[in-house]
């Protein structure tokens, strides 16, 4: 009564599918909350980058000290004045929009002379060609992706944990089954024993021979389903819900399918790749002189009011630098090699996997032949049994081989189901 109750208590749980058990751990855990938190905020700085791209405003502030001469017949005068320029900008579509706010003060006479002064309009000639903002764009979004990524590997620990515990109560069951159908094979056996004891055919050693396999096959099934409750326990504290609430349901493969995410890393690598080869081509594009073109208007002050220069300049800036020029290109080659080598690697594994798979094909055909063999066997060795040719331990060990060779098929089944499963993910990479 106690091991009823006891296998009463390990039979009851949660019924639950792999899809089901991996969205409510995404949907409850507070990493994949928190992996969403961090995915919002480089899509916004993507975002910001792309509105930075056509539309900016800007201030600028600069200061100066210089000295004014005037001369009349007699005398040479000489005026210290300290000048301040304020420049509000506005960056449209690549043209950049700009006033001159000149504060001049005059120490000798303590003056203060503040005055607009000229408007224009200018451009980098440069840009057109190789945009910073665009390449700043571009490796917001490159970031963006690289952190999708990395977010859903940081949980994928995790959901591997939940694949495995799937996968081993799978095998858990397979053995329970195992065990059951033996247990109802002995129980018969004894029955007829229990015939044969009272038919003066056999002794009460045999009874108890019987009762001690059932006893130790009862036993390991007990255990058996000790280690299946505390899978399914840990399943339940992964995924935040409660053990008791429903009951474990058949695991099917195809829901481990449409969960395995090796290729994570290989596009990792990629998107990695195509930031370090976007930093490259920012650095190539600072080794280039900004070209500027500028056109102003400048109020001039000794002519009457709203008269005015209009002027036409060009301008360039060179500030080259080679050293991170050269590092952005080391940097390339060693994310190639590094891509290269992972899809080595992925490749080596595919064959690797493929053999295995081979391999466990043969296993699984030579364990059902020694299956089919043992089963003919054990039965053969019953009726011996029975017609008293052969003893009951002969028989108990006959028994208790093909029961090994049960399980060890069982379990090599499972195996080449998973070895399916990782080619498969593996091909489509």
């Amino acid at each position: 009564m106690i091991f009823l109750i006891f296998l009463l208590l390990f039979k009851t749980g949660l019924s639950l599918t792999l899809d089901e058990a991996l969205s409510l751990y995404k949907s409850r855990s507070f990493s994949s909350k928190s992996l969403e938190v961090e995915r919002d905020i480089y899509r916004r700085s993507y975002d910001e980058y792309a509105r930075c791209k056509w539309f900016t405003i800007s201030l600028s502030d600069s200061g100066s000290s210089y000295v004014n001469y005037r001369r009349d017949e007699d005398h040479t005068f000489k005026d210290h004045f300290v000048r301040n320029t304020l420049t509000p900008q506005l960056n449209l579509a690549g043209i950049s929009l700009y006033t001159n706010w000149r504060s001049d003060y005059a120490i000798e006479t303590k003056d203060f002379d503040n005055k607009f002064v000229s408007l224009g309009a200018k451009t980098n000639l440069t840009n057109m060609f190789y945009s910073s903002s665009s390449y700043s764009s571009d490796m917001a979004y490159l970031n963006m992706k690289m952190n999708d990524i990395s977010s859903s590997m940081k949980d994928f620990d995790n959901i591997s944990k939940i694949i495995d515990i799937f996968s081993t109560v799978k095998v858990y069951e397979g053995r329970i089954d195992i065990k059951e159908r033996a247990i109802d094979q002995l129980r018969k056996d004894r029955e007829y024993t229990e015939d044969r004891l009272k038919a003066g055919l056999a002794s009460g050693m045999d009874i108890k021979s019987l009762d001690l396999e059932i006893s130790m096959l009862n036993q390991e099934l007990q255990e058996i389903y000790r280690d299946m409750y505390i899978s399914k326990r840990q399943l339940c504290l992964l995924i935040g819900i409660e053990f008791d609430d429903q009951q474990f349901a058949e695991i099917e493969s195809q829901d481990i399918e449409n969960v395995l995410v090796d290729s994570r890393d290989i596009n990792l690598l990629e998107y990695e790749l195509e930031s370090d080869k976007k930093q490259r081509s920012l650095e190539l594009r600072n080794l280039l002189p900004d070209l500027f073109i500028s056109a102003e208007y400048d109020w001039n002050e000794v002519l009457e009011r709203y008269d005015g220069v209009y002027g036409l300049s060009v301008s360039w800036d060179v500030t080259p630098n080679l050293s991170s020029y050269n590092q952005a290109c080391k940097k390339v080659e060693l994310g190639e090699e590094k891509l290269a080598n992972a899809k080595l690697n992925k490749s080596l594994e595919l064959e690797k996997k493929r053999g295995e798979y081979l391999s466990a094909r043969e296993a699984i055909e030579s364990a059902l032949q020694e299956k089919e063999y043992w089963e003919q066997v054990v039965e053969v060795q019953r009726e011996m049994y029975k017609n008293d040719l052969i003893s009951l331990q002969d028989y108990l060990k006959y028994f208790n081989k093909l029961r090994d060779k049960e399980i060890s098929l069982s379990e090599k089944r499972y195996q080449i189901e998973a070895f399916k499963r990782k080619i498969k993910v593996l091909e489509e990479l």
